[in-house]
């Protein structure tokens, strides 16, 4: 899962921030590709506002992955806490594009391998549609030390190698 940033059409000024929650996948272990996907139902915030802004940012944290945990003692980050700068956070920060055909197919079984509810949720567990987001990259901002982010191109970041 990831925290989604949007710019809100539902606060009394559009310049207001919005973060929500929503599960995320990018493909299965070696077929991961760096750039997530999610499903977003039609009457959830963070659709309303892509529609009229698709900009946002995506946050994660390696305190919210399980299999990062420290072995033998059950806790993320080493057991640092989850703001320590040792306890490592990416931003992706570009635009959501909705997706469809061959690539609407791939995010949805690349989702429902990573979220058990995910294909319930697309298949009209939810009962009110939705669509298939990938993010399409402009920036990344890195954190897993002292002394500030590192901001790494798109290259940089499509060039890391992906964990078998």
């Amino acid at each position: 899962w990831s925290v989604v940033s949007t710019r809100s059409t539902r606060q009394p000024t559009a310049s207001h921030a919005w973060g929500n929650v929503r599960s995320i996948a990018d493909g299965v272990k070696a077929n991961s590709t760096g750039l997530p996907v999610l499903y977003l139902p039609t009457p959830d915030p963070t659709a309303k506002d892509v529609a009229a802004d698709a900009r946002v940012s995506l946050s994660f944290s390696e305190a919210a992955l399980p299999a990062l945990l420290t072995p033998g003692v059950g806790t993320p980050c080493a057991g640092t806490d989850a703001e320590d700068p040792t306890c490592a956070r990416i931003t992706l920060i570009g635009s959501l594009k909705k997706l469809d055909g061959v690539e609407a197919t791939k995010a949805a079984y690349d989702l429902g391998v990573r979220h058990p509810l995910a294909p319930w949720l697309a298949s009209g567990g939810a009962h009110t549609g939705g669509a298939y987001f990938r993010i399409e990259l402009d920036r990344v901002v890195f954190l897993d030390y002292y002394g500030g982010p590192a901001h790494l191109s798109v290259e940089e970041y499509l060039a890391a190698p992906t964990p078998q």
